[in-house]
Order: C-alpha cells, then structure tokens, then sequence
C-alpha cells in the first residue's frame, strides 16, 4: 500500500466510524431490534459494509432505502450470530483469559448441556453460559476426555470390588481416576 491508500483508509475508517452512530439513529428511529457490530467502507468507498446482530428476522427494507440516501453509497448488510459477534468485537471469558473465538477458534464446534454434565460442572446458566449468551466453546475441549475416564468408573451407588473388600462407590474423582 501507498501512503496515500494508508490516509484514504484511515480517513475511511474514521468515516465509517461516524456513519455507524447515523445508522444506529437511524434504526431507533424505525424501530428496529438490529445491534451493530461494525461498518467498513471498500478502499473505493463506493460501498459499506454494515455488520449487525439480531435475535428476530428483521425487514430492513425501508432502512436500507433511508441509509441509501443519507450515506449515498451502496450498502450491503450483513447478518451474524451471536457468537460471531463477540470474536469481532472480542471481550474476557470468565477464566480471565481473552474469549477462545476471539484468539484462536475458526469454527465453533457444537456445544451441548451434556458436556457440562459430563464434567460435573453447575448447570446455571451464570456458570456455562459465555459473554454471547450461548454455552460456552471451551465446554467441548474436555468432554472427551471425561467421557472416556467416566465410561472406566463404575457408576455411583453401585458395589464395587477391591484389594479391601466390597464397597458402595459413593464418589467418582474424574481427575485422579479414582473412586
């Protein structure tokens, strides 16, 4: 790049920036549940590219015509999820560490209710929940590993057989392997 297209892509950004409070003003105004993630312009400037989050499907229709007019450029929206939201914009997991999506996850995994489970881990939603609101991705790096160490175990409440004699297994310590 130029030091010319340096400057024009600053002063795009810096454009962007300021149109990205218009267009939020704007979909208040028309009552629109739309949270916005970002607003980039091509190096032309001859389109925007608007990022946006919602929990319902929006008619954007007479937005994109008023946005049409007031910013005078073609418009593309584009529509992600939650999750998504959050590695653009980033933000600190409850493990102090910078969010997984946001530092190294390219694809996010399917997460269940039963990893957490598996993992003996509180099912509040406090607890298993990230700061987008879904289960969190790090649920399903250990899942596996529980799975294969609990299938070893014997389940609680059951007789079990050792060195000592017979016995009720009344607790299953995962980590150690032992019960």
């Amino acid at each position: 790049a130029t030091e010319s297209d340096i400057k024009k892509y600053d002063e795009l950004q810096a454009k962007a920036k300021k149109d990205l409070v218009q267009i939020k003003k704007k979909s208040l105004e028309l009552g629109l549940m739309m949270k916005f993630v970002s607003a980039e312009y091509s190096l032309d400037g001859s389109k925007v590219l608007i990022v946006f989050s919602s929990e319902e499907r929006v008619d954007f229709r007479q937005f994109l015509k008023e946005l049409a007019s007031m910013l005078k450029t073609r418009i593309e929206l584009k529509q992600i999820g939650q999750r998504d939201e959050v590695k653009i914009v980033g933000g600190v997991g409850p493990c102090g560490q910078p969010c997984c999506c946001a530092r190294f996850l390219n694809d996010f995994e399917h997460v269940t209710v039963k990893m957490a489970k598996v993992q003996g881990l509180s099912l509040s939603p406090t607890k298993i929940n990230g700061i987008c609101g879904r289960l969190m991705c790090c649920l399903g790096y250990e899942a596996g590993t529980y799975e294969e160490i609990l299938a070893k175990m014997p389940k609680i409440n059951t007789e079990v057989v050792s060195p000592n004699g017979k016995g009720i297994a009344v607790y299953n310590d995962i980590l150690r392997e032992r019960v």
